[in-house]
């Protein structure tokens, strides 16, 4: 086990072993760790030269090894380095294998600077992304676990199935998009995109159903929660200000409790559906416009919601 680190100032010449003697770019970085190898890489921008994984080019993590930024000192998570795609197309920006052992990234960043086919994280189901960034790209994260990390601006899905965690989706036209097998969000919030906040496949069988767990879907275009698929389970989640239906509920086997909705112009549940959903009659966020979600005391509001979480 080795640890490497990479500055903007560093040289891919270097042993790569302290910061003195940095090495030069994330991805020159990647292709020379084994598995228990840590990498730090120190805030700035690293911008992609080349679509190939290696110097100059995207983050491609062996199994097994973290690769984590930091500002000033190792450990720090302070301000993130930008992996930045530059003039590059069709490139996932940091990739890991993963399939035996687990690869971890924290504190990165990448910025897809609004390129075609340029993706953010994508591994493996086993690999996880941790307090990261992906904005301007087309999926933010694709197939990771996800914790308290942040899609901005992405130009079709934030989540792209991925099991996530306290993650926030942000002006993406759909922030969660669950396809894939047993998948599990709680505790997000999907805001401000032009389609669904959260979206399930209706080819799933219903053994592979998700779990949908207090999340938030807030100001989209079209439905809070388009959920699709048998079996789906939705507890303690919550619907506001949505174009269309707060929860648009296309299967009757779907379980749903504690779920809640407010100012959706098509109301909290499309007609027919085979739950209920309590309606608050005041905004349940203390600012969600100014992104403050955090409940407040209103009765109606999140007082009711506070009441129904404690119940679920």
């Amino acid at each position: 086990m080795a640890t490497y680190y990479v500055t903007t100032s560093g040289s891919n010449g270097n042993a790569g072993t302290s910061e003195g003697a940095a090495w030069a770019n994330p991805g020159y970085a990647a292709s020379q760790m084994s598995t228990g190898d840590v990498c730090y890489v120190k805030s700035g921008t690293y911008t992609l030269t080349t679509s190939t994984a290696g110097s100059g080019g995207p983050v491609s993590l062996p199994q097994g090894v973290i690769m984590e930024g930091y500002q000033i000192t190792p450990g720090d998570l302070g301000t993130p380095p930008v992996i930045f795609a530059g003039a590059i197309t069709s490139v996932n920006l940091v990739s890991a294998a993963g399939s035996l052992s687990v690869s971890r990234c924290r504190n990165l960043k990448v910025d897809g600077n609004s390129n075609s086919g340029v993706h953010g994280f994508a591994a493996s189901f086993r690999d996880l992304v941790e307090r990261c960034v992906a904005t301007r790209c087309v999926f933010g994260f694709n197939q990771v676990n996800a914790l308290e990390s942040l899609a901005d601006s992405c130009s079709s899905r934030g989540f792209q199935n991925c099991n996530a965690t306290l993650c926030h989706a942000r002006n993406c036209p759909v922030g969660f998009a669950l396809f894939g097998s047993r998948l599990q969000v709680v505790s997000c919030i999907a805001e401000g995109g032009s389609g669904n906040g959260f979206l399930t496949g209706s080819s799933l069988t219903t053994e592979y159903a998700p779990l949908l767990a207090f999340c938030h879907a807030y100001g989209y275009g079209s439905n809070g929660f388009f959920l699709q698929v048998a079996n789906a389970q939705t507890i303690a989640c919550c619907a506001v200000g949505n174009g269309a239906y707060g929860f648009n509920v296309a299967q009757t086997s779907i379980v749903m409790r504690g779920c809640a909705g407010y100012g959706n112009t098509s109301g909290n549940t499309n007609a027919g559906a085979p739950i209920s959903v309590t309606s608050l009659t005041a905004d349940p966020y203390d600012n969600a416009a100014a992104g403050d979600f955090n409940l407040n005391n209103v009765a109606g509001g999140g007082a009711v919601l506070r009441g129904l979480t404690a119940e679920v």
